[in-house]
């Protein structure tokens, strides 16, 4: 049979297992044609038969009986079975229309009125299945009413209104195809920025992104990011939640999308200084990884993230559990890039252990690796010799720590320009060093530059530019600038508190700093208030036994020691000497320096003996850590030598001080204040011995 064309794509019929009608001659349809839409429809289905007959009487009086009756008997079987109540049709006038179609169309294509209606409702199937399809597809989006509109029209009968509303859902389809390909535009524009560091550019892409598709869950992802970045991270957070949201809704709770989700909660979290918080999310990333494959690199990625909290609660040994467990993933998959990245981020773990030599040797395979796997020019082996030189820094040789701070900016410049954020943070790498070594003029220059550099890339309130305004401050308060020591740490914190609150170990350390300066200025009190502060904040956010409450507790016992409260002193001392061999072990460089601060303030009350046992432990763990070559180990030797001259042994004395100098002398200009107190003591030294 032919297949019939019909004004309206899909039309609904309203008829089903219709009998065969007789067939028409040209005259009777046309008169039924010509004059259907006068009918007047019925009251009740009970009165079918007879309304049918009166209506096609009225239709044309000439019709004979015998076609009256077979059309009568059709329509009333069709009404009963789809049980009509054909009052609701009344005056539907799209209705009457629909039936005079289904009787031309029959006439035109010479087939009975049963094929017409069954081939018809084949058709109604049809349009019903796609528009429960297209409904489904759409019932979160915008045009979702126009297709509701459109079914209601077709329910109706009412073709060419159901023509004009479905035209207009495929033009706004369309229209909406094209809002999403121009927020997806948005979108790679803030890739783009994000990838070169232009976070503020991103953000700008990404609202637009968002505004233009807001049912996109990797649009949200980004803007989170982009907001954590700039150090915004409670909407970060707000916009993670989100894109968490759609995901659960789309996917489910267990799909492998929203680790990625939970990993970057995590890390929010930690940059805002709420460990368990941070870990409760790392957990569930990992919750949802090992759902899927348990040697999977988002895994060992996972791991890295939580060990790196863990650090930061000074779970070392747990951390280091969480390292190799994930270099041991990243082995078993065979990732030369992810495992020198990762041996790189160990390095600088072994690092904070003092385990210097052992982090030099695992960051030198990353950086054979890297530089065979990238090429010498790449940003990525640039970040190598930036962890290089931070180790060396560490180990108290900041001359060759400038040396790969430099290599690192030559890389740097090649691959971003002057004014990229990395290279802002490598200025002020070379600063740090460039102050350990005494040269704090020329240090403060390079803070400044980065400065300027950060400023014009993340805006003036990013939390990195806490971080410099502090060391800043220690530069300029070097040189004995306390007072704008003190307006850079003032700026340090109108950035903090904001974006931590005052509970954060970042806010912590500026009052650190702050005390630093009135111990300076021997305004002994003021220091201690601004020590306690940063001992109550640390105490709140990392507990008692970490290393930094430690350091907390030594930088109490230094101001009590200048106000000559030895008892005092010795007390907050021996505080941070136990949770330092609680927490790092006895051999560490934060352990002697517990060992020589107790040996000082024992020299200082007169008990030589004790002190030199304390001074000489200290000597050992420096010698054993960090080696002959630092200025934690010259300072030792110049407690030794200066508890000897009290002692009257001046030749120990001597011998010891011109240990000292030698160190020093490789690491300070030979102006430096440090140089000049020590050739001092050597020079009373040499006098007795003339004597």
């Amino acid at each position: 049979m032919k297949k019939i064309t019909l004004t309206l794509a899909l039309v609904i019929p309203l008829f089903a297992n219709s009998n065969v009608v007789s067939s028409i001659n040209s005259n009777q349809h046309s008169a039924i044609s010509s004059q259907v839409t006068n009918i007047s429809i019925i009251n009740s289905v009970n009165d079918n038969k007879n309304t049918i007959i009166m209506v096609l009487k009225e239709i044309n009086s000439e019709i004979k009986d015998s076609l009256v009756n077979s059309l009568t008997k059709q329509l009333v079987n069709h009404f009963n079975e789809i049980k009509v109540n054909l009052k609701n049709l009344r005056e539907n006038k799209p209705f009457i229309e629909y039936v005079s179609i289904q009787l031309n169309e029959s006439y035109k294509q010479n087939i009975s009125l049963q094929e017409q209606l069954d081939e018809t409702q084949k058709l109604r199937k049809e349009q019903l299945v796609y528009i429960a399809k297209l409904e489904n597809e759409n019932k979160k989006m915008e045009y979702a009413q126009i297709l509701k509109s459109a079914k209601q029209a077709l329910l109706r009968y009412d073709s060419n209104q159901y023509q004009k509303i479905f035209e207009q859902y495929q033009n706004n389809k369309r229209l909406q195809q094209d809002i999403k390909n121009l927020a997806n535009s948005h979108y790679l524009r803030a890739m783009d920025y994000h990838t070169n560091i232009k976070y503020q550019n991103g953000l700008v892409q990404i609202k637009e992104a968002v505004r233009f598709d807001n049912t996109n869950d990797v649009y949200y992802n980004l803007y989170g990011y982009l907001l954590s970045e700039l150090g915004d991270h409670d909407k970060a957070i707000k916009y993670y939640d989100k894109s968490l949201k759609i995901q659960i809704d789309k996917y489910g709770k267990n799909d492998l999308s929203l680790a990625v989700n939970y990993n970057n909660l995590g890390s929010v979290w930690d940059k805002k200084g709420e460990y368990e918080k941070s870990i409760f999310y790392y957990e569930k990333a990992l919750e949802i990884l090992y759902q899927y494959d348990k040697n999977n690199i988002d895994i060992a990625k996972t791991l890295v993230n939580a060990a790196q909290v863990g650090e930061k609660f000074g779970e070392y040994n747990e951390a280091m559990q969480l390292y190799y467990g994930a270099l041991q993933i990243i082995n078993k998959v065979g990732d030369p890039y992810s495992d020198a990245v990762l041996r790189s981020n160990i390095a600088g773990f072994l690092s904070t252990m003092g385990k210097y030599d052992e982090a030099l040797e695992q960051n030198k395979m990353a950086l054979n690796n890297l530089i065979e796997l990238l090429g010498e020019n790449n940003p990525t082996v640039a970040q190598n010799y930036i962890t290089m030189g931070t180790i060396l820094l560490h180990k108290g040789d900041s001359t060759q720590a400038i040396n790969y701070y430099n290599k690192a900016l030559k890389i740097q410049l090649l691959a971003y320009g002057k004014q990229h954020f990395k290279v802002g943070e490598t200025y002020s790498s070379i600063a740090t060093a460039l102050a350990n070594i005494g040269e704090y003029n020329e240090s403060i220059y390079y803070y400044k530059k980065s400065l300027t550099i950060v400023k014009m890339t993340l805006g003036d309130k990013h939390l990195y530019l806490g971080t410099l305004y502090n060391n800043l401050g220690y530069s300029v308060s070097s040189i004995g600038d306390y007072d704008n020591a003190l307006k850079y740490y003032q700026k340090a914190l109108n950035i903090l508190i904001p974006i931590f609150t005052e509970k954060h170990k970042d806010v912590a350390s500026t009052y650190t700093n702050i005390g630093a300066i009135y111990k300076g200025k021997g305004e002994y009190n003021e220091a201690l208030k601004y020590f306690n502060k940063d001992l109550n904040i640390t105490l709140s956010v990392l507990g008692e036994e970490h290393p930094e409450t430690a350091t907390s507790y030594n930088n109490i016992g230094t101001v009590l020691e200048k106000k000559l409260e030895y008892d005092k002193t010795l007390k907050y001392y021996r505080k941070a000497l136990k949770i330092r061999l609680k927490a790092l072990g006895k051999n560490h460089p934060d352990t002697a320096r517990s060992y020589n601060a107790i040996g000082g303030t024992l020299q200082n009350i007169g008990n030589y003996t004790e002190s030199m046992e304390y001074h000489k432990i200290a000597l050992d763990i420096f010698l054993k850590t960090i080696g002959e070559n630092h200025p934690y180990t010259a300072e030792t030797y110049n407690n030794i030598g200066a508890l000897y001259y009290r002692t009257k042994d001046y030749l120990n004395s001597i011998e010891y001080l011109e240990k000292a100098i030698s160190i020093y002398s490789k690491f300070l200009p030979e102006n430096h204040p440090t140089l000049k107190v020590m050739h001092g003591n050597l020079q009373e030294s040499k006098k007795y011995i003339k004597k």
